[in-house]
This record gives C-alpha cells, structure tokens and sequence, in this order.
C-alpha cells in the first residue's frame, strides 16, 4: 500500500548524483525561460487555465509528440495524398474558373 510519507522521492536523506543536480537545475532554468517567452500568447494562457497544465510543460509535449510522429512517420499517406493529388486537383480546378488562360496551361 502506498503511503505518500513514506515515498522515496521524497525523503530527504537521498542524495543524487551532482550531475544529476546539474541536469535538473538547467532544464528548470530552460523551462522558465520559455514560460516567460509563452506568456506573450493568450491562447496558450487561456489554455493553462482551463487545463491546469503549465504553458511550457504543454508546448514541450506537443513538440514531442510531433517530433514522434515524425519518426515514425504516421501521417506519410494522408499527407502524400494531399500534396500529389488533393493540392494539383484544387489549383486545376481553380486555374479552370480563373479568366486568365496562363494558369490553365500549367495546371
């Protein structure tokens, strides 16, 4: 059963490792930083209000899950699709309805 003082993480006793410190007190410093350069958007203020989740922490995990998603290459069909067929039919279509005869050459 969990007792949350008797937690490991919490005791204070435990020492870590100094580069370990090192680590936590850089990525804590870069954490602020980009806080305070978040706070100059609304949307994303408005966001940690209603989410109760820091600005910073939800940025960080939306590039990372992009990034992720980029590895293993999730969307590489729908996006193939869109650039080779959707975006050529959509400018065809609109170079037909334009009144210039240029476009209709290309597209």
């Amino acid at each position: 059963m969990y007792h949350p003082r008797l937690s490991p993480f919490q005791d204070s006793t435990i020492k870590t490792h100094p580069a370990v410190q090192q680590l936590s007190t850089q990525a804590s410093y870069y954490v602020a930083q980009l806080d305070k350069e978040l706070n100059k958007y609304p949307v994303l203020l408005n966001l940690e209000q209603r989410t109760q989740v820091p600005k910073a922490y939800g940025v960080i995990g939306a590039a990372g899950l992009i990034t992720l998603l980029i590895f293993i290459n999730a969307f590489a069909s729908p996006v193939s699709n869109l650039i080779g067929w959707a975006l050529p039919a959509y400018l065809s279509l609109k170079a037909i309805e334009s009144p210039q005869a240029e476009d209709d050459i290309q597209w």
